[in-house]
């Protein structure tokens, strides 16, 4: 994690669907960078279920006028064979 996510007046969201995963993350972060005082902020996406995405971003944009920077790393390293997000896709 570079220093410069969590820089003054910076705002940094982990998407996650598991708070306490998040909650965990944001901890290894503060305490990797303890003089930092960025903001960590936990924005709840659940992939599997892609009803939350536009919450997410609802949710989001209540909070931010705009997104400066992004990026992605969400899937499942070896999913269950045969499963299946809520919708019905098959999870890669």
């Amino acid at each position: 994690m570079d220093k410069q996510l969590t820089v003054p007046g910076l705002h940094t969201y982990i998407a996650a669907r598991s708070i306490e995963k998040a909650n965990k993350a944001i901890a290894d972060i503060q305490a990797a960078f303890p003089k930092s005082n960025g903001e960590l902020i936990f924005l709840y996406l659940d992939f599997d279920d892609l009803t939350t995405v536009s919450k997410s971003a609802e949710d989001f944009l209540s909070k931010e006028t705009r997104l400066d920077m992004l990026w992605n790393n969400a899937g499942v390293m070896i999913p269950p064979q045969g499963s299946k997000t809520k919708e019905g896709y098959e999870q890669r």
